[in-house]
């Protein structure tokens, strides 16, 4: 691509130079240099191997502040393989191959140089289409380094920003901050929660079989991130981290570049953020937890290769889980005391510390705790259990002006008998807190007198984990007798989590034979909750039905990574911006496990049917919005194939999208004679997702439309200039529903 001549060539490349030293940037492979693609100083807004949505982050994001024009430059030498247009992903996209076999990837451009715009252009006359995808013969499109490619854009995703790739010649994308580009960064990566997360329904945090974040704080005689608790662990745990790394150009949060997982000193685990094909690009979802903390929910990287992960950026020998069982080799931890440290660096080996303690224990567990009445007093009772004590020290406190007060203290046998606290004729709050002589912690806080509860006052929410659930209790008063689970004949007493919030773990797997209900009994009130037991395994095409055959559920052979026993709940979707529901939603878990290849989703049409291009099937986010995830038909169901389960229900779009904004105004007078035509498109129920739904006529011909989701426009030019006077245009967009607007505006061209 010969956009410069040979004098102008050198002088481009000597001020590119000069202005390098200025900003103090540099990029090295070995002893040869790689161009920056900006011809700005050097600032990253994201970095390989960070989170997104569905995939793993897989270039650098060069900060733009804000703005767009900035010259792309091609890094080396080679030829233009590909170029691609699109309103969605990459938006507009340079793909070229390195002297050297590797590819570069430049996209959100907001333009081509030439030749490539005339390429383009030709393209999308001969289509009628933006998006349009050229490929080009090896040399076809010369290009030397430091030539102009393109402008910098917003095109696609995100906002005003250059994505850059490097990858190697089989294209997988690398991480070009180890492959040829340096950025100025003194700052070692900040570490703000660490988190246990247990493997299964047998293993134990703190007693409880729900994962556990901890807060950290820099302490600066240790010169690292430290947890202040001990957590208490036995079984099989896994350890994660709140982290993110920042260099000094921008205050942007970046993935570090490696993790480490030290135990007792010794490395246990590690990885590095190196390479990523895209193939298993999805796999974030199983790299990357989701877990609740006090103040919200984070998401942290695992410091354990996850069941069925293809990921080749773990290190060692070690699958980083931690065990309490006897064994030789890291990961397994005998009973007492150890420290686990995580270390994090960035690329530049910057490195930062952060430092739990975790005691191997079998934490002690009150049962049949409840409020008696004695002849002239009320009376405390509770059994105690714990696997490796045979006493425990128990500790009972009253609740008086806001503060407890200790009671009575004495030591239990661990065993089967009952033990008993006489509290008079005291009513109010009582706390029971029982502990080992390893920090084993177990404690209810009672009512006193008993209170009979009613439905109003009990909410049972299940958290379904992939073999096993959690039901978690909440009532809005103290009660007076331990909540417990009736479950064939075995019974399951409820560990308190919160002052008025109890949990219960549930294992499925194993469960054939067992009733598929079980009984929560709580304050002299019972409910009834469905246990759906039919077991998905990896490895086999499996279909399963649930909810009396409303839900249908389609496994292929490698969709699984583990065996998980789908649950479902029916609710009554809430009224959304034109969308009505078709019938019941339904909320489908485990919503936490993701899915190798995908899993269709399928609900029963409704008695009138799922005729008409309306209806769709759509599933609740985090903030409560419908999204629309597929409409396939089949005789009497519709569905989707999903990679996670979620909360989902079928839906109508009974809305067309609004178009507003329109430019130039209608009638308005105005001297371009090759104006842009835009207007302000949006829809909230199905969403518009189609190219061939959005068409913009001048004068009665079609132009090409360019879309641009985020800013919810349309635009589109005439090919030549406008002749004098009046011209009549019109915009119709269709959403996914097949709803349709129009709208027609007119303008004069004038001297």
């Amino acid at each position: 691509m010969r956009l410069v001549g040979g004098v102008g060539r050198v002088l481009v490349r000597f001020v590119h130079w000069i202005f390098a030293l200025m900003v103090g940037w540099s990029a090295q492979i070995g002893a040869e240099e790689l161009a920056w693609p900006l011809v700005i100083a050097p600032a990253l807004s994201s970095s390989f191997g960070e989170s997104r949505s569905s995939a793993f982050h897989a270039g650098i994001d060069l900060k733009t502040w804000g703005r767009t024009g900035y010259v792309v430059q091609a890094i080396d030498d080679g030829y233009i393989e590909r170029v691609r247009t699109s309103p969605w992903g990459y938006g507009r996209a340079v793909y070229q191959r390195l002297s050297d076999g590797r590819i570069a990837v430049y996209a959100h451009l907001a333009s081509f140089a030439e030749p490539l715009q005339g390429r383009v252009a030709e393209a999308q006359r001969a289509s009628g289409r933006y998006s349009v995808n050229l490929w080009f013969e090896a040399g076809e499109i010369p290009v030397r380094r430091g030539e102009e490619l393109a402008r910098s854009g917003e095109s696609g995703a995100g906002p005003p920003h250059l994505h850059f790739e490097l990858r190697d010649s089989d294209n997988v994308p690398i991480n070009p901050l180890l492959n040829g580009y340096r950025v100025d960064d003194a700052t070692a990566p900040i570490m703000r929660r660490l988190a246990l997360v247990p493997a299964s329904a047998n293993d134990r945090i703190n007693g409880s079989s729900a994962p556990v974040s901890v807060a950290l704080r820099w302490d600066d005689r240790a010169a690292a991130f430290v947890a202040d608790d001990t957590l208490q662990i036995h079984g099989q745990v896994g350890v994660a981290v709140e982290v993110w790394d920042r260099a000094e150009a921008a205050t942007n949060k970046l993935a570090p570049h490696q993790l480490r997982l030290r135990v007792d000193g010794l490395e246990a685990f590690s990885l590095s953020y190196e390479r990523i094909p895209y193939a298993n690009a999805h796999q974030v979802l199983i790299d990357r937890i989701y877990i609740d903390h006090p103040n919200g929910t984070a998401r942290f990287h695992a410091l354990f290769r996850p069941l069925g992960s293809r990921l080749s950026f773990y290190q060692g020998a070690s699958d980083g889980w931690l065990r309490s069982a006897e064994g030789p080799g890291p990961g397994f931890l005998s009973e007492g005391i150890h420290l686990l440290e995580v270390v994090a660096n960035d690329v530049l080996g910057n490195s930062s510390h952060a430092r739990l303690r975790v005691a191997v224990n079998q934490v002690p567990r009150l049962r049949a705790a409840v409020v008696e009445r004695a002849p002239d007093a009320w009376v405390l009772q509770a059994e105690v259990e714990d696997g490796d004590d045979a006493q425990l020290n128990a500790a009972l406190y009253q609740r008086q002006k806001g503060t407890w007060k200790l009671r009575e203290e004495r030591t239990l046998p661990v065993g089967p008998a009952v033990h008993r606290w006489d509290v008079g004729g005291r009513s109010g709050q009582w706390k029971l807190r029982i502990q080992d002589g390893k920090g084993g912690v177990d404690s209810l806080v009672y009512g006193v007198p008993p209170v009979a509860l009613s439905q109003k006052q009990i909410a049972v929410e299940r958290i379904v984990h992939a073999d096993w659930l959690a039901l978690r209790l909440k009532v809005d008063q103290l009660v007076a007798q331990q909540p417990q689970v009736l479950w064939g004949d075995q019974v399951l007493w409820a560990r308190q989590v919160g002052s008025k919030t109890f949990e219960v773990a549930i294992p499925l797997v194993g469960a054939n034979g067992l009733p598929a209900e079980a009984t929560v009994v709580v304050g002299g009130y019972q409910q009834t909750v469905r246990l759906d037991q039919v077991i998905a395994s990896p490895g086999a095409e499996q279909r399963i039905e649930l909810a009396d055959g409303a839900v249908a559920l389609a496994f292929a052979a490698n969709s699984l990574y583990r065996a998980v026993v789908p649950q479902v709940e029916s609710f009554l979707p809430e009224p959304s911006d034109g969308l009505v529901a078709a019938g019941m939603g339904y909320a489908l878990g485990p919503d936490s496990v993701p899915f190798d290849a995908r899993v269709g989703v399928w609900l029963r049409c409704p008695d009138n049917g799922c005729d008409g291009a309306q209806m769709g099937l759509y599933s609740q986010g985090r903030d409560g919005q419908w999204w629309l995830v597929g409409s396939e038909r089949t005789e009497d169901r519709m569905g989707a194939n999903l990679r996670q389960f979620g909360r989902f229900a079928l839906m109508r779009d009974v809305e067309p999208p609004s178009i507003r904004a329109l430019e130039p105004a209608h009638s308005a007078n105005i001297e371009k004679r090759r104006p842009e035509l835009r207007a302000l498109v949006e829809d909230r129920g199905s969403g518009i997702g189609r190219e061939e739904d959005l068409a913009i006529e001048l004068d009665g011909r079609s132009l090409i439309v360019e879309y641009d989701p985020e800013a919810q426009m349309v635009r589109a030019r005439p090919d030549s200039a406008l002749s004098l006077g009046m011209h009549e245009w019109t915009i119709t967009v269709r959403d996914m529903g097949g709803n349709q607007r129009q709208v027609r505006g007119a303008f004069r061209i004038v001297k």
